[in-house]
């Protein structure tokens, strides 16, 4: 681009101007989408927003840098911890491996 327009070539132009007829035919659904989204606002809890922000995070990060990989370990981990999940629970008295004899295996008597 930058070198095309420096030896005065440019891209064409559309046949049709395209953006005037595009904005106003899709300007209903803005207008919903943005109302459905102020109705739904007092919705999102925190937990919610904190997975949206990282998630708008990783989606930048990919465009910039063009490595769809970071964004495909963010859905994997987040698929991963929606998979796993920890039941706390007390400890034995005895700990997890409670010895049963207080001779050793080896001393051989």
């Amino acid at each position: 681009m930058v070198l095309g327009h420096a030896v005065g070539w440019s891209l064409p132009l559309p046949p049709v101007p395209l953006t005037a007829g595009v904005g106003l035919a899709l300007l209903p659904v803005a207008v919903a989408s943005t109302v459905r989204a102020h109705r739904r606002l007092p919705r999102v809890d925190r937990a919610t927003l904190t997975t949206g922000a990282q998630f708008a995070n990783a989606a930048t990060t990919t465009a910039v840098l063009l490595d769809p990989s970071l964004l495909a370990a963010l859905v994997e981990s987040r698929r991963w911890r929606a998979i796993g999940l920890v039941r706390g629970r007390r400890f034995r008295a005895g700990g997890r491996f409670p010895a049963r004899s207080t001779r050793c295996c080896c001393s051989g008597s």
